[in-house]
């Protein structure tokens, strides 16, 4: 919404239908250029002659098939065009509330839940990012941003940010019906407003030219 605010057009490509209507309801009314296919990534079938100048992904990169993504990345921006990517890591959270939903969120994925929050994990993650950007051989990285904020959120927008999460949309329906209402009934416990802290990594890359596949 931010990048339609300044008056650049906008085509999305999202996953879940529900995220997908809400974007559509929000920047009609704020009469933005806008346009929303539903759809994975790796499936969707951009218009003919279809090109842009910018991509950008919010924490949902690494969920995309890696033979893809990249590669459809590169073909789908103009010369000298611009791939960021963004993450939010390891939410310290000061409320062992929010810590056994994600507890019992990240069960589901063993990896997660064994990694800790530490700044050595968070390095390790960004150092593997660095390293899948630049092996693809598509991009090379321009910026680097690192940096950590405390936002103090209303529970309920935070509970229907936590049902938008890649890590809980990727679950099979049977799981996502059984995670949540386990986490409705975690939340009723929860203030009004929940104190966080969130890590934020953002990769600037740009597209590699012919010449440097040569």
């Amino acid at each position: 919404m931010q990048f339609a605010k300044r008056g650049f057009p906008v085509h999305c490509v999202e996953l879940g239908k529900n995220l997908a209507d809400l974007l559509i309801e929000k920047s009609a009314k704020a009469k933005y250029n806008v346009k929303v296919d539903v759809s994975s990534f790796e499936d969707w079938k951009p218009p003919e002659y279809f090109e842009c100048s910018f991509i950008f992904s919010a924490t949902a990169f690494h969920w995309l098939d890696i033979d893809i993504k990249y590669k459809k990345c590169h073909n789908l921006l103009r010369d000298n065009g611009y791939l960021v990517l963004l993450w939010n890591d390891a939410h310290d959270w000061y409320n062992p509330i929010l810590q056994e939903a994600y507890r019992r969120l990240f069960s589901y994925y063993p990896d997660k839940l064994n990694n800790s929050n530490s700044n050595t994990v968070k390095t390790e993650k960004n150092e593997s990012r660095r390293n899948e950007i630049i092996e693809s051989g598509y991009f090379e990285i321009v910026d680097f941003l690192n940096y950590k904020w405390f936002p103090n959120e209303k529970k309920d927008i935070f509970t229907k940010a936590f049902f938008t999460q890649s890590s809980f949309l990727s679950l099979e329906k049977s799981q996502q019906h059984k995670l949540s209402a386990e986490i409705y009934d975690l939340f009723k416990e929860l203030d009004d407003e929940i104190k966080t802290e969130v890590h934020t990594s953002v990769f600037i890359t740009k597209k590699l030219g012919r010449d440097n596949f040569l």
